[in-house]
């Protein structure tokens, strides 16, 4: 009986090493397929690089930047794939603004970014932003965007020096109050050929020419041409509807009431470079006696200057005097001493585009040139 059991224990112990061994073989797939996903991740890793780097093609051709003779489609001419790949996606243009006071301390990439955002959002607004005289407003009143073109005195004269012709410049801007106050971005037609002009905060960061397709440089020259080009967009800017300083008055003679007033409103809602403003209070002899003999008694009047108008001392006249008259507010706009709108408080804000300019309105608007101290 002990001789019959052995064999079985034999066939036992043979089974148990065979299941052994078959349950080792299981096992071992485990490690090449660990492996395998690990090379999996490695992989994933470069592709998200070669996204990244993709994107940042993608973005170089926002600039207009063509280097690559793969990177344009068949037949499709190198400057229209510079003006249709500036336009940036729907989500780009939602994105917040940046004020370029903050620029001073990010990249090169970031400051060209928060200007493709600044246009782009201007470009998707501008067909709901008030338009007067080649110039853009957003609701809040601030200037986004103005286009100049031949009849410019001051862009004439450059462009002849350097020996251009025809020209097209728009001129874009940070779009809210107290942004930079010189153009950030300039697109310019010159003589057929296309350029795009960056700044940040006065400062020229990158030049995207005609040359080879697409150049771009991010370390360009600042010359007195492109100089010029910049401070005239900084004069719409601080003057929103006016023009280059040095073009006369004569060429505004053109402008009807209706732009005289905007312009007056613009700078008096913005601000600029050229405004001056004094503040008259009671106590002052002459517009004692005039209140006395009107009426009132207690008074305030802020006074607006524009250098840019008449001859150019800042006192020939005030453009606006915003009064507070006996609790109540007026305003009286003129331009080049002519009475051009009044805004009363009657019925919550009656206006006046045709007002008669009587004794007392004529000394307010007298007292506030002789009391000009700058």
């Amino acid at each position: 009986m002990k001789k019959k059991q052995k064999p079985l224990r034999q066939a036992i112990f043979l089974s148990l090493i065979l299941l052994t061994a078959c349950a080792n073989k299981e096992k071992q797939p485990e490690t090449p397929i660990t492996v395998s996903r690990i090379e999996e991740t490695g992989e994933e890793g470069e592709g998200k690089k070669e996204e990244r780097k993709e994107e940042r093609a993608r973005e170089d051709m926002a600039d207009g930047s063509v280097t690559d003779k793969e990177s344009q489609p068949a037949g499709q001419p190198k400057t229209q794939i510079a003006a249709a790949d500036f336009s940036r996606p729907p989500e780009v243009m939602a994105q917040e603004a940046v004020p370029a006071a903050a620029m001073a301390s990010v990249s090169q990439d970031e400051k060209i970014q928060h200007i493709r955002n600044i246009y782009n959002r201007t470009v998707g607004n501008q067909g709901s932003y008030r338009q007067s005289g080649g110039c853009y407003y957003t609701a809040e009143g601030v200037l986004a965007k103005a286009v100049a073109s031949n009849g410019n005195t001051t862009l004439d004269e450059t462009m002849h020096k350097n020996g251009y012709t025809t020209y097209s410049l728009e001129y874009y801007y940070e779009d809210w109050a107290d942004g930079d106050r010189y153009p950030v971005f300039i697109y310019a037609v010159i003589d057929k050929k296309e350029y795009r002009y960056y700044f940040c905060e006065g400062e020229f960061i990158r030049r995207v020419g005609p040359e080879g397709g697409g150049n771009t440089n991010d370390s360009p020259e600042m010359n007195t041409f492109i100089q010029t080009l910049r401070d005239v967009g900084a004069y719409y800017r601080n003057g929103a509807m006016a023009p280059a300083a040095a073009e006369t008055a004569a060429a505004r003679a053109d402008w009807s009431r209706a732009d005289k007033i905007a312009y007056i409103d613009s700078v008096y809602n913005g601000g600029g470079s050229h405004t001056q403003k004094i503040v008259l209070s009671t106590g002052n002899p002459v517009l004692d006696e005039a209140m006395k003999k009107n009426g009132y008694s207690d008074y305030l009047l802020e006074c607006y200057y524009d250098e840019s108008i008449g001859t150019g001392s800042g006192c020939d006249t005030a453009m606006l005097i915003h009064a507070w008259i006996d609790g109540k507010q007026y305003w009286y706009y003129f331009y080049n001493d002519e009475y051009i709108c009044r805004i009363g408080p009657e019925g919550g804000g009656n206006r006046n585009d045709t007002p008669q300019l009587n004794s007392f309105i004529q000394t307010l608007h007298d007292e506030c040139a002789r009391n000009c101290y700058f």
